[in-house]
């Protein structure tokens, strides 16, 4: 399966009129089949013309076959579920701490963000009536609980929120999170952290550079996993 992992757009604040441009051209060189979207999509300075842009982007796309999957940032307007409203009008499932299956066996788990009062992942699983023969891909927006995650019988995890190794944010953030950027492994696990598509606050990024993620999976046919 390949996946194009997009996080931390902040419309508005960390985007310029070109950044919806590249973000369209890198989005289709992945040529994925699923779009998972890591939240802070929008921020307190969106306008009406980034979400425009920000709909042309996605109605323009090369559409993944198994579709696109958002999970609220911090800064993301949850007030009368404003922002899911947005995202569901550009044609992209909101996952709200539930899952849902795609490609018939693979299990996706979209996260809420701990500012919206989210269940901890040891309550939250068990309801969720997984199969753990098969894959289970978290999508979150904060790089926290991986050893849990793992524990719990995640196969990949997939966050965003930290911007990578970005001053003056690394300062503090690091010691908020499992992982400010990149890969690391959690026993069978494997956990992503991006360093977002754009900056937040001001339209400004170093030394980390912006992206967006391409991940390539590979399942066992033997044990499905």
């Amino acid at each position: 399966m390949n996946i194009c992992l997009i996080s931390d757009i902040h419309a508005g604040s960390g985007t310029w009129e070109y950044t919806y441009d590249k973000l369209l051209d890198l989005i289709n060189e992945c040529n994925s089949d699923v779009l998972p979207i890591a939240g802070d999509v929008f921020d307190e300075t969106t306008s009406e013309s980034d979400i425009e842009q920000l709909a042309w982007v996605f109605e323009t796309m090369d559409k993944p076959k198994y579709g696109m999957y958002y999970v609220y940032g911090n800064h993301d307007n949850k007030n009368d579920d404003w922002a899911a409203k947005k995202m569901e009008e550009m044609g992209v499932t909101v996952l709200q701490d539930e899952m849902i299956t795609i490609s018939d066996d693979i299990q996706l788990i979209g996260l809420l963000d701990p500012k919206l009062k989210a269940e901890d992942p040891e309550t939250l699983f068990p309801k969720l009536n997984l199969y753990y023969d098969y894959p289970i891909i978290v999508l979150q927006h904060r790089p926290k609980h991986y050893q849990m995650l793992s524990e719990l019988g995640a196969d990949l995890v997939m966050a965003g929120h930290t911007h990578g190794f970005n001053i003056p944010f690394y300062l503090t953030l690091p010691l908020l999170s499992d992982s400010y950027y990149g890969l690391k492994k959690y026993n069978e696990m494997s956990a992503i952290t991006s360093s977002g598509v754009s900056a937040w606050g001001f339209h400004y990024k170093f030394p980390a550079e912006s992206e967006v993620v391409n991940i390539h999976v590979t399942f066992n046919s033997d044990s499905q996993k």
